[in-house]
């Protein structure tokens, strides 16, 4: 842009001054054509035919010749801490479009607001447009370096704020049940990776929470951003954070070189993969995420290969829990079976121990019986004969005719012998015939079942023991009185 100083400089000094005298008549001087002119040569003269000159794009538009070719025209500024310091308007006729074709080539950058070039213009004064700036070359080079260093700023920035791998070192999530997708709104490598997340949501493998973000313009950073925090808010248990992109130009690419975004993806507490969609070109947030694809396809093929992997993993480790416990199963099975068979044989072993012991005890009992019943019996006779005797010296001292009450007495100290002979016999034969039973009814009745009956066939001889007892007492004390009253007390 040229300085004002400039200008004055090369004006002519002795342009004629209008006439005091002739104040009414027209006024001498030159035509604007040529005022113009004597500036365009004044430029031509004090700055080179072309100039290198580095400013940054502020907008672009297209245009067309009155012949219908195609020309830009490019407004240039210069920022100063955040200030504009000059602007300026270039145009690149149809004959150096070419370059515009090579700068994006070079670069993969499309050239674009925002965009900071070195471009080689010439200056002239247009009778007709007035300042005319040409743009005639533009060196790549300076765009990339531009690029480079700001990444190399941007990098620098983070490492020493010590956050740069901060989400790279996140664990990569093995299981993907909630993921959140940040994209621009119908972008065409989002259809692609929905296609093939619609199975997995089908089968109920995996949900999936789509968010819009731009991510082209200068209002990308933020907009991206804003969609991070949301995904906190949604969806607090997401397994990752994924931001796809995909079918843009590779231009639209420096906008996400932006040191907040970065620095927001290396603070998330969930890991966030990227999937922008350019095999060769490589972005910031590309480097700080905890994985980095190429395309969106390659990301939800990732997503879905692990879901699989690890679904076959625990169908694998199902089917070895299965084994394992029917093998198990089968071996405590095995002893289980093994264990009944010796308890069995051990319970049989202790039941013909236990017939045996009650047999002998049976037999004790019974001899012990008839023992006992013999010594009673002898007791008996001897009482009975003496009862007989005296009895009989009574009568007979008292009445002559006394033989059938005599013979009357006989008979029933008979009976009462017989009775206290049978009652205990028959009494124990019963116990006995009970006994054999339970012995043989059941070989497998348990020791303690055993045990139990054995205690009640003691307590029941006990019983016939004492009843045998009391009736010979009950005898003795009535034959003990009279004979008329033993006679009744028998009867």
């Amino acid at each position: 842009m040229l300085s004002s100083h400039i200008i004055r400089e090369h004006i002519h000094p002795a342009a004629p001054q209008p006439s005091v005298e002739k104040h009414n008549s027209i006024t001498q001087g030159i035509f604007l054509s040529e005022f113009l002119n004597r500036i365009n040569n004044a430029v031509k003269k004090s700055i080179p035919d072309t100039t290198w000159v580095c400013a940054e794009v502020n907008r672009i538009t297209i245009k067309d010749t009155s012949n219908k070719q195609t020309f830009y025209i490019i407004d240039l500024i210069e920022m100063d801490e955040g200030k504009q310091k000059a602007s300026a308007q270039t145009k690149i006729w149809p004959e150096y479009l070419i370059k515009i074709e090579e700068f994006e080539k070079i670069t993969r950058t499309k050239l674009d607001k925002g965009i900071k070039i070195l471009i080689k213009v010439k200056a002239s004064i247009h009778t007709s447009y007035g300042l005319q700036i040409q743009v005639v070359d533009i060196d790549p080079n300076y765009t990339l370096g531009d690029v480079i260093a700001r990444k190399n700023f941007i990098r620098d920035k983070l490492k020493s704020e010590g956050i740069f791998d901060k989400n790279k070192i996140l664990l990569k999530p093995q299981d993907f049940i909630n993921v959140v997708v940040i994209s621009p709104r119908n972008a065409a490598g989002l259809g692609d990776f929905q296609a093939s997340a619609k199975i997995l949501e089908e089968f109920n493998l995996c949900q999936f929470t789509y968010l819009d973000a731009t991510f082209q313009s200068k209002q990308a950073p933020e907009s991206i951003i804003q969609a991070l925090r949301r995904a906190f808010v949604d969806v607090p248990n997401a397994d990752v954070l994924v931001l796809i992109r995909g079918g843009g130009a590779s231009s639209d690419l420096h906008w996400l070189e932006d040191e907040n975004l970065a620095r927001e993806i290396c603070i998330s507490a969930i890991p966030v993969f990227t999937g922008i969609g350019h095999e060769k070109d490589n972005t910031i947030i590309d480097e700080v995420a905890n994985y980095s694809f190429d395309t969106p396809s390659k990301v939800i093929e990732y997503i879905k290969s692990s879901i699989y992997i690890e679904a076959n993993k625990a169908e694998s480790d199902w089917k070895n829990i299965n084994a394992f416990i029917e093998k198990k199963s089968s071996n405590h099975h095995l002893k289980i079976t093994n264990l009944r068979q010796e308890i069995e044989v051990s319970i049989n072993n202790k039941i013909k121990k236990l017939e045996k012991e009650l047999h002998v005890l049976n037999q004790s009992i019974v001899y012990a019986q008839e023992n006992y019943i013999q010594k009673r019996d002898v007791s008996l006779n001897n009482l009975f004969d003496l009862i007989r005797m005296e009895t009989q010296n009574s009568i007979k001292q008292a009445d002559p005719n006394a033989n059938n009450l005599i013979n009357s007495i006989t008979t029933d100290i008979n009976r009462i012998k017989k009775i206290s002979a049978q009652k205990p016999v028959d009494f124990y034969e019963e116990i006995g015939r009970e006994v054999n039973k339970l012995i043989y009814g059941s070989e497998r009745k348990t020791i303690d079942y055993l045990n139990e009956m054995y205690a009640n066939f003691r307590y029941r001889l006990s019983n016939s023991e004492m009843y045998v007892e009391a009736s010979i007492e009950k005898g003795e004390s009535a034959l003990g009185t009279s004979p008329n009253a033993a006679l009744r007390t028998v009867r």
